[in-house]
């Protein structure tokens, strides 16, 4: 599988793709963020780790970056400014008469007179230690997209092709976990779901949503292929057996929301997928098509059969068999939201939700489990940050839409003759499809708290940023368009990409 990925990537008669040394940096990062961050709790041992390397990689990303690759990623600079300061302004000690008379303080207020503690200068957050987790978290996505921006587009042919590795090695994965029962070694996280296929990550869900997101990717890897046109014929074998492969792979992740990304990544992939170029007839070529074929029904049948074998819960019975009401992340909502409006408009502060919760939670709803999440990022950040998170959110939604729009209005082009600007627009179409996927997970889960999936989304966001840039999109300048026809990348795709 990995040899054939090495098809579709870019000419390196054109330059560095890597962009020594940030994109070996860049790649070098992707890996041990999907190694070490497949989980969101603050206390993984593995985030000893991973946070000193993200905080390394983005001042790296910061020194090599020029004023001419941040232009482009302007909007985004601007909106994760506003986010890091929104937390840095939650963590700053505010006098007791300021923090005691905040919306909702008034429970704590009482603890501290019945216990007797002395009123003292406190954050607006209520839990400062979480807050700082989330202070830090940010580094993650932010290296990656520093990184990003310096390494430049032609980047992106390696991360599409790192990408799909990682989706089929966390399927991979979570199928070894399945084989081998509760509690085997093939678990990276102490705390996971020991019966599910989990693969890379600590939860079932966040799995599923990342295996889903290989659908778009797989669809902008087939419509690149090059080579001859037995190969191009071969890996498009390839890339329809592993899509047939994934779907199984997201079944016994029993994850219900993972259905749904799914049903969005398939829509996307079919949306994204074009005809590669017709390549070279060669003289002597070997009948790979039979035996792609062959090793694309071998595969989904011994998935299949495993499905079978293990007669397991699926996604598709806890669908059928479970009641929304019964289900303790939905049932838990009014009172979440009631909470964030005794608080609003500053909200309880970044990180607090956990410890707040359970100041709240109903008698009817104690069970051996806990709400570690509100399972709905969009509830949980009004219920943290109240307006301000919420304006946040808004903006970033109205940048994806105008982004969206921009994409769909040069939809055209993606039919064109094989260049590096359309192997960028698909790119940007797989990045939207990603994000929007990611979005709507965050309404029944928590994918982008997870640092693999907030790097994966940071990954996305470029892909967009590469491709407009190539075409001159509102608010990116038109520095690339132009360049692009100097080199007669475009060319014949001048009057598309005015349309």
């Amino acid at each position: 599988m990995a040899r054939a990925f090495a098809r579709n990537d870019f000419d390196p008669r054109r330059g560095n793709p890597a962009g020594v040394p940030g994109g070996f940096i860049l790649i070098f990062f992707v890996i041990m963020t999907f190694v070490l961050g497949g989980g969101s709790r603050a206390d993984l041992a593995s985030l000893l780790l991973l946070r000193p390397l993200a905080f390394i990689a983005l001042v790296a990303g910061v020194i090599a970056i020029t004023p001419e690759q941040a232009k482009s990623f302007k909007p985004i600079w601007w909106l994760g400014g506003a986010s890091v300061l929104l937390v840095v302004l939650q963590l700053i000690p505010l006098p007791p008469a300021l923090w005691s008379s905040l919306p909702g303080r008034d429970i704590i207020v009482d603890i501290f007179r019945v216990t007797g503690i002395k009123e003292s200068w406190q954050p607006l957050t209520v839990d400062a230690f979480a807050g700082w987790n989330t202070l830090f978290s940010i580094a993650v996505p932010a290296a990656v997209l520093v990184l990003m921006a310096g390494a430049g587009e032609k980047i992106g042919g390696r991360l599409l092709k790192l990408l799909c590795i990682l989706v089929f090695a966390s399927a991979f994965l979570g199928i070894l976990q399945v084989i081998g029962g509760p509690s085997n070694s093939f678990y990276f996280y102490r705390i996971t779901n020991w019966d599910s296929a989990t693969g890379l990550f600590a939860n079932r869900n966040h799995n599923a949503m990342f295996l889903a997101c290989g659908f778009p990717l797989l669809a902008v890897w087939a419509s690149g292929l090059k080579g001859t046109i037995e190969q191009q014929r071969a890996y498009g074998y390839v890339a329809i057996a592993g899509a047939v492969a994934l779907v199984p792979t997201i079944v016994i992740a029993e994850s219900r929301g993972g259905i749904l990304i799914a049903a969005m990544g398939l829509v996307a992939a079919a949306l994204i997928y074009r005809h590669p170029a017709a390549g070279i007839k060669a003289r002597g070529a070997r009948p790979v098509k039979s035996l792609a074929a062959a090793g694309m029904a071998i595969g989904a049948s011994a998935l299949i059969l495993l499905l079978v074998l293990t007669r397991r819960e699926t996604a598709i019975d806890r669908l059928l068999n479970e009641s929304v009401e019964d289900d303790l992340r939905f049932a838990a909502l009014p009172h979440i939201w009631k909470m964030g409006l005794e608080a609003f408009p500053f909200g309880w502060g970044a990180g607090s939700f956990t410890n707040v919760y359970k100041v709240i939670e109903p008698t009817d709803l104690l069970a051996e489990t806990y709400l570690n999440r509100a399972h709905n990022d969009l509830l949980e950040v009004f219920f943290e940050h109240g307006l301000f998170g919420v304006a946040l959110i808004a903006a970033a939604l109205i940048m994806l839409l105008v982004a969206g729009k921009r994409l769909w209005s040069l939809r055209s082009i993606l039919s064109k003759p094989q260049s590096a600007a359309v192997e960028r627009l698909r790119l940007g179409y797989a990045g939207f499809a990603i994000l929007a996927m990611l979005g709507v997970g965050s309404l029944i889960d928590y994918p982008l708290r997870t640092p693999s999936l907030a790097a994966l989304a940071a990954v996305s966001a470029a892909f967009i940023v590469f491709a407009l840039d190539a075409f001159g999109g509102p608010g990116y300048g038109d520095r690339a368009l132009a360049s692009a026809r100097r080199r007669n990348e475009v060319g014949h795709l001048e009057e598309g990409s005015k349309a």
